[in-house]
């Protein structure tokens, strides 16, 4: 159990803390970086002069699709046009249901 009187000068005589006072005044220690910074960070580290290892994994993606692989097609594609659009058709005019509350059974 914490020791409240570790603390003690940022208390109040009750025993609660003084306003704007904490017993954790360095806050919640830090995460480890999320995946994303993490594959950031590693995308950025240069291989060569004029090329990151992101812009050397893009270009084999690029040589792949050139290759007929349509995954890496489909990838380029969805990164530069976006994603197609899925439409739906409503073929009715009845109002659609959203819950249907059910009574206690006889």
């Amino acid at each position: 159990m914490n020791d409240p009187a570790k603390h003690a000068e940022n208390r109040n005589g009750d025993g609660t803390f003084k306003k704007g006072k904490s017993g954790n005044p360095n806050g919640r220690p830090k995460k480890g970086l999320a995946i994303a910074d993490i594959l950031n960070d590693l995308g950025n580290k240069e291989i060569s002069e004029d090329q990151t290892q992101r812009e050397a994994i893009l270009s084999k993606v690029y040589d792949q699709a050139m290759g007929g692989d349509l995954n890496a097609t489909k990838f380029i594609a969805d990164r530069t046009e976006g994603t197609s659009v899925q439409r739906m058709a409503v073929t009715s005019h009845e109002p659609i249901q959203v819950m249907r509350i059910v009574g206690p059974k006889e």
